[in-house]
Protein backbone atom coordinates (compact mmCIF):
# COMPACT_ATOMS: atom_id res chain seq x y z
CA UNK A 1 0.00 0.00 0.00
CA UNK A 2 2.92 2.38 1.12
CA UNK A 3 4.09 1.92 -2.77
CA UNK A 4 1.19 2.45 -4.61
CA UNK A 5 0.67 5.63 -2.23
CA UNK A 6 4.34 6.73 -3.03
CA UNK A 7 3.51 6.74 -6.83
CA UNK A 8 0.53 8.19 -6.66
CA UNK A 9 2.40 11.39 -4.81
CA UNK A 10 4.76 11.22 -7.63
CA UNK A 11 2.43 11.31 -10.11
CA UNK A 12 0.97 14.38 -8.90
CA UNK A 13 3.98 16.07 -7.88
CA UNK A 14 4.92 15.69 -11.36
CA UNK A 15 1.25 16.78 -12.92
CA UNK A 16 1.54 20.12 -10.68
CA UNK A 17 5.59 20.47 -12.47
CA UNK A 18 3.62 19.80 -15.82
CA UNK A 19 1.13 22.20 -15.13
CA UNK A 20 4.10 24.77 -14.02
CA UNK A 21 5.91 23.84 -17.10
CA UNK A 22 2.99 24.29 -19.56
CA UNK A 23 2.58 28.20 -18.13
CA UNK A 24 6.40 28.62 -19.23
CA UNK A 25 5.39 27.51 -23.02
CA UNK A 26 4.41 30.74 -24.74
CA UNK A 27 7.34 32.74 -22.76
CA UNK A 28 10.27 29.74 -24.19
CA UNK A 29 8.26 29.67 -27.49
CA UNK A 30 8.04 33.99 -28.35
CA UNK A 31 11.36 33.80 -27.12
CA UNK A 32 13.12 30.70 -29.55
CA UNK A 33 11.12 32.54 -32.07
CA UNK A 34 13.22 36.01 -31.86
CA UNK A 35 16.00 34.02 -31.71
CA UNK A 36 15.07 32.02 -35.27
CA UNK A 37 14.26 35.19 -37.23
CA UNK A 38 16.86 36.88 -35.73
CA UNK A 39 19.56 34.80 -37.20
CA UNK A 40 17.56 34.41 -40.12
CA UNK A 41 17.28 37.76 -41.15
CA UNK A 42 20.89 38.20 -40.29
CA UNK A 43 22.17 35.40 -43.20
CA UNK A 44 22.84 32.81 -39.92
CA UNK A 45 21.05 30.60 -41.75
CA UNK A 46 23.12 27.52 -40.82
CA UNK A 47 22.50 28.51 -36.91
CA UNK A 48 19.18 28.75 -37.35
CA UNK A 49 19.03 25.07 -38.44
CA UNK A 50 21.25 23.44 -35.84
CA UNK A 51 19.10 25.52 -33.19
CA UNK A 52 16.06 23.69 -34.92
CA UNK A 53 18.05 20.39 -34.60
CA UNK A 54 18.99 21.18 -30.48
CA UNK A 55 15.28 21.36 -30.23
CA UNK A 56 13.85 18.57 -32.31
CA UNK A 57 15.86 16.17 -30.73
CA UNK A 58 15.06 17.02 -27.30
CA UNK A 59 11.38 16.07 -27.92
CA UNK A 60 13.05 12.35 -28.19
CA UNK A 61 13.47 12.88 -24.46
CA UNK A 62 9.77 11.47 -24.73
CA UNK A 63 10.96 8.20 -24.86
CA UNK A 64 12.78 8.18 -22.42
CA UNK A 65 9.91 9.33 -20.18
CA UNK A 66 7.57 6.56 -21.77
CA UNK A 67 10.55 3.97 -20.54
CA UNK A 68 10.38 5.31 -16.71
CA UNK A 69 6.71 5.23 -16.73
CA UNK A 70 6.66 8.77 -15.74
CA UNK A 71 3.13 10.74 -15.77
CA UNK A 72 1.48 11.16 -19.26
CA UNK A 73 1.20 15.28 -19.08
CA UNK A 74 4.73 15.48 -17.63
CA UNK A 75 5.84 13.42 -20.28
CA UNK A 76 4.34 15.98 -22.79
CA UNK A 77 4.89 18.86 -22.05
CA UNK A 78 8.46 18.66 -20.79
CA UNK A 79 10.31 17.60 -23.74
CA UNK A 80 8.83 20.51 -25.50
CA UNK A 81 9.64 22.88 -22.72
CA UNK A 82 12.69 21.26 -22.11
CA UNK A 83 13.63 21.84 -26.00
CA UNK A 84 12.71 25.51 -26.48
CA UNK A 85 15.00 26.21 -23.11
CA UNK A 86 18.01 24.51 -25.27
CA UNK A 87 17.03 26.65 -28.41
CA UNK A 88 16.96 30.05 -26.22
CA UNK A 89 20.55 28.69 -23.73
CA UNK A 90 22.41 27.83 -26.99
CA UNK A 91 20.65 30.70 -29.31
CA UNK A 92 22.08 33.16 -26.96
CA UNK A 93 25.23 31.60 -26.59
CA UNK A 94 25.54 31.55 -30.18
CA UNK A 95 24.14 35.14 -31.05
CA UNK A 96 26.22 37.16 -28.03
CA UNK A 97 25.15 40.62 -29.74
CA UNK A 98 23.77 43.15 -27.21
CA UNK A 99 21.44 44.56 -29.91
CA UNK A 100 19.29 41.44 -30.13
CA UNK A 101 18.09 42.46 -26.86
CA UNK A 102 16.94 45.61 -27.67
CA UNK A 103 15.01 44.54 -30.84
CA UNK A 104 13.38 42.05 -29.01
CA UNK A 105 12.24 44.24 -25.74
CA UNK A 106 11.99 47.27 -27.47
CA UNK A 107 8.45 49.02 -26.97
CA UNK A 108 5.56 48.48 -29.67
CA UNK A 109 5.07 51.76 -32.29
CA UNK A 110 2.95 52.54 -35.08
CA UNK A 111 6.02 51.39 -37.57
CA UNK A 112 5.98 48.01 -35.93
CA UNK A 113 1.80 48.14 -36.67
CA UNK A 114 2.47 48.85 -40.19
CA UNK A 115 5.14 46.34 -40.74
CA UNK A 116 2.64 43.99 -39.25
CA UNK A 117 -0.34 44.51 -41.74
CA UNK A 118 2.02 44.57 -44.70
CA UNK A 119 2.67 40.62 -43.24
CA UNK A 120 0.03 39.86 -42.27
CA UNK A 121 -0.28 36.51 -43.83
CA UNK A 122 3.29 35.56 -42.72
CA UNK A 123 1.02 36.62 -39.04
CA UNK A 124 -1.44 34.43 -39.97
CA UNK A 125 0.26 31.33 -41.04
CA UNK A 126 2.48 31.49 -37.99
CA UNK A 127 -0.22 31.59 -35.62
CA UNK A 128 -2.69 29.05 -37.53
CA UNK A 129 0.50 26.59 -37.39
CA UNK A 130 1.00 27.13 -33.90
CA UNK A 131 -2.84 26.58 -32.90
CA UNK A 132 -2.62 23.13 -34.95
CA UNK A 133 -0.39 21.81 -32.04
CA UNK A 134 -3.45 22.35 -29.30
CA UNK A 135 -4.94 18.77 -31.36
CA UNK A 136 -2.98 16.80 -28.50
CA UNK A 137 -5.46 18.71 -25.93
CA UNK A 138 -8.37 18.02 -27.76
CA UNK A 139 -7.63 14.23 -28.22
CA UNK A 140 -7.43 13.88 -24.83
CA UNK A 141 -10.54 15.65 -24.19
CA UNK A 142 -12.30 12.89 -26.12
CA UNK A 143 -9.89 9.86 -25.93
CA UNK A 144 -9.24 7.60 -23.39
CA UNK A 145 -5.44 8.22 -21.26
CA UNK A 146 -3.77 5.17 -22.96
CA UNK A 147 -5.11 6.99 -26.23
CA UNK A 148 -4.15 10.06 -25.21
CA UNK A 149 -0.86 9.09 -24.64
CA UNK A 150 -0.24 7.19 -27.52
CA UNK A 151 -1.78 10.10 -29.50
CA UNK A 152 1.39 12.62 -28.02
CA UNK A 153 3.96 9.77 -28.34
CA UNK A 154 2.93 9.70 -32.14
CA UNK A 155 3.41 13.21 -32.60
CA UNK A 156 6.41 13.96 -30.76
CA UNK A 157 8.51 10.89 -32.44
CA UNK A 158 6.84 12.56 -35.73
CA UNK A 159 8.16 15.59 -35.18
CA UNK A 160 11.83 15.16 -35.25
CA UNK A 161 11.63 12.89 -38.41
CA UNK A 162 10.65 16.51 -40.17
CA UNK A 163 13.79 18.19 -39.06
CA UNK A 164 15.72 17.58 -42.40
CA UNK A 165 12.58 19.23 -44.96
CA UNK A 166 12.43 21.77 -42.27
CA UNK A 167 15.89 22.12 -42.57
CA UNK A 168 15.59 22.31 -46.18
CA UNK A 169 13.07 24.97 -45.99
CA UNK A 170 15.09 27.59 -44.28
CA UNK A 171 17.69 27.34 -46.47
CA UNK A 172 15.42 27.77 -49.00
CA UNK A 173 13.78 31.17 -47.85
CA UNK A 174 16.27 33.57 -49.16
CA UNK A 175 16.76 31.85 -51.94
CA UNK A 176 12.85 32.27 -52.89
CA UNK A 177 12.69 35.40 -51.64
CA UNK A 178 15.50 36.39 -54.36
CA UNK A 179 13.33 34.77 -57.12
CA UNK A 180 16.46 33.69 -58.80
CA UNK A 181 15.90 30.87 -60.73
CA UNK A 182 19.50 29.56 -61.20
CA UNK A 183 19.99 29.64 -57.36
CA UNK A 184 16.70 27.82 -57.01
CA UNK A 185 17.86 25.30 -59.36
CA UNK A 186 21.22 25.07 -57.67
CA UNK A 187 19.53 24.36 -54.46
CA UNK A 188 17.19 21.86 -55.72
CA UNK A 189 19.89 19.87 -57.93
CA UNK A 190 22.08 19.96 -54.01
CA UNK A 191 19.01 18.97 -52.15
CA UNK A 192 16.85 16.45 -53.81
CA UNK A 193 18.64 13.37 -53.10
CA UNK A 194 19.15 14.13 -49.39
CA UNK A 195 14.78 14.36 -49.38
CA UNK A 196 14.42 11.30 -50.75
CA UNK A 197 16.84 10.10 -48.42
CA UNK A 198 14.80 11.24 -45.56
CA UNK A 199 11.52 9.98 -47.48
CA UNK A 200 13.42 6.18 -47.41
CA UNK A 201 14.48 6.66 -43.83
CA UNK A 202 11.03 7.74 -42.50
CA UNK A 203 9.63 4.55 -44.75
CA UNK A 204 12.35 2.29 -42.51
CA UNK A 205 11.34 3.66 -39.27
CA UNK A 206 7.32 3.70 -39.96
CA UNK A 207 7.97 -0.53 -40.41
CA UNK A 208 10.10 -0.95 -37.59
CA UNK A 209 7.52 0.76 -35.28
CA UNK A 210 4.69 -1.12 -37.22
CA UNK A 211 6.59 -4.42 -35.67
CA UNK A 212 8.45 -3.34 -32.75
CA UNK A 213 7.24 -0.57 -31.32
CA UNK A 214 5.00 -2.70 -28.69
CA UNK A 215 8.59 -4.11 -27.45
CA UNK A 216 10.00 -0.60 -27.32
CA UNK A 217 7.41 0.89 -24.97
CA UNK A 218 5.73 -2.26 -22.78
CA UNK A 219 2.74 -2.03 -21.78
CA UNK A 220 2.19 1.52 -21.05
CA UNK A 221 1.40 2.04 -24.54
CA UNK A 222 -1.05 -0.70 -25.76
CA UNK A 223 -1.66 -0.83 -29.18
CA UNK A 224 0.98 2.04 -30.24
CA UNK A 225 2.37 0.02 -33.15
CA UNK A 226 -0.37 1.09 -35.50
CA UNK A 227 -0.70 4.52 -34.01
CA UNK A 228 3.60 4.99 -34.80
CA UNK A 229 2.98 3.65 -37.85
CA UNK A 230 0.88 5.90 -39.58
CA UNK A 231 2.11 8.61 -37.13
CA UNK A 232 5.48 8.41 -38.72
CA UNK A 233 3.92 8.27 -42.13
CA UNK A 234 2.71 11.43 -41.66
CA UNK A 235 5.74 13.06 -42.25
CA UNK A 236 6.19 12.39 -45.53
CA UNK A 237 3.45 14.63 -46.65
CA UNK A 238 3.88 16.99 -43.58
CA UNK A 239 7.84 17.56 -44.70
CA UNK A 240 6.36 18.10 -48.39
CA UNK A 241 4.10 20.81 -47.02
CA UNK A 242 6.85 22.09 -45.42
CA UNK A 243 8.88 22.68 -48.27
CA UNK A 244 6.58 23.95 -50.63
CA UNK A 245 4.77 26.06 -48.08
CA UNK A 246 8.18 27.80 -47.42
CA UNK A 247 8.97 28.64 -50.81
CA UNK A 248 5.25 29.83 -52.13
CA UNK A 249 4.93 31.82 -48.68
CA UNK A 250 8.81 33.45 -49.29
CA UNK A 251 8.21 33.86 -53.44
CA UNK A 252 5.15 35.93 -52.92
CA UNK A 253 2.33 33.48 -52.42
CA UNK A 254 1.96 34.21 -48.76
CA UNK A 255 -2.03 34.89 -49.48
CA UNK A 256 -2.77 31.25 -50.48
CA UNK A 257 -0.33 29.50 -47.68
CA UNK A 258 -2.21 31.62 -45.11
CA UNK A 259 -5.71 30.83 -46.90
CA UNK A 260 -4.52 27.38 -46.69
CA UNK A 261 -4.05 27.29 -43.34
CA UNK A 262 -7.34 29.49 -42.60
CA UNK A 263 -9.20 26.57 -44.09
CA UNK A 264 -7.46 23.40 -42.96
CA UNK A 265 -6.21 24.09 -39.28
CA UNK A 266 -9.65 24.06 -37.94
CA UNK A 267 -10.41 21.11 -40.12
CA UNK A 268 -7.61 19.39 -38.66
CA UNK A 269 -8.21 20.13 -34.79
CA UNK A 270 -12.18 19.63 -35.85
CA UNK A 271 -11.67 16.09 -37.24
CA UNK A 272 -8.72 14.75 -34.47
CA UNK A 273 -11.56 15.47 -31.61
CA UNK A 274 -14.00 13.74 -33.61
CA UNK A 275 -12.31 10.72 -34.98
CA UNK A 276 -10.84 10.73 -31.17
CA UNK A 277 -14.36 10.68 -30.06
CA UNK A 278 -15.57 7.40 -31.93
CA UNK A 279 -12.48 5.61 -33.18
CA UNK A 280 -9.57 6.81 -30.63
CA UNK A 281 -5.87 7.83 -31.03
CA UNK A 282 -5.50 5.66 -33.99
CA UNK A 283 -8.68 7.27 -36.20
CA UNK A 284 -6.79 10.91 -35.05
CA UNK A 285 -3.41 9.56 -36.32
CA UNK A 286 -5.35 8.67 -39.59
CA UNK A 287 -7.60 11.94 -40.04
CA UNK A 288 -3.70 14.28 -39.57
CA UNK A 289 -2.31 12.06 -42.17
CA UNK A 290 -5.12 12.58 -44.17
CA UNK A 291 -5.37 16.27 -44.05
CA UNK A 292 -2.04 16.44 -44.63
CA UNK A 293 -2.57 14.82 -48.24
CA UNK A 294 -5.38 17.50 -48.58
CA UNK A 295 -2.71 20.42 -47.61
CA UNK A 296 -0.36 18.90 -50.04
CA UNK A 297 -3.01 18.62 -52.79
CA UNK A 298 -4.15 22.80 -51.85
CA UNK A 299 -0.57 23.63 -52.71
CA UNK A 300 0.04 21.46 -55.73
CA UNK A 301 -3.30 22.95 -57.29
CA UNK A 302 -3.62 25.86 -55.49
CA UNK A 303 -7.31 25.49 -54.76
Amino acid sequence: ASGDWSSDVCSSDLGVVAAILFTLFPFTWLRSNYIQQFLIVNQHVVKAVLLQLVERLCWLTIMLCAYLELDLYFSYIAPVVLGLGGHIVVGDAISRRRQFYRMTFRLFTFEDLRMHMIFRHFGISSVLTDASSLDSLIVARFASLTDSGNYVLANRIRNPLTMVPQAIASNLKPIAAKRDNKLLSKFTNENWKLFLMNIFGIFVFSSAMLFYADNIFGSSFVGVNLILFFGSLTAIPSGMVVVLSSFLAFSGQEVLISRMHVLLVPLNLAAAGLMAFYFGALGSIFSILLIQLLSLTFIVTGK
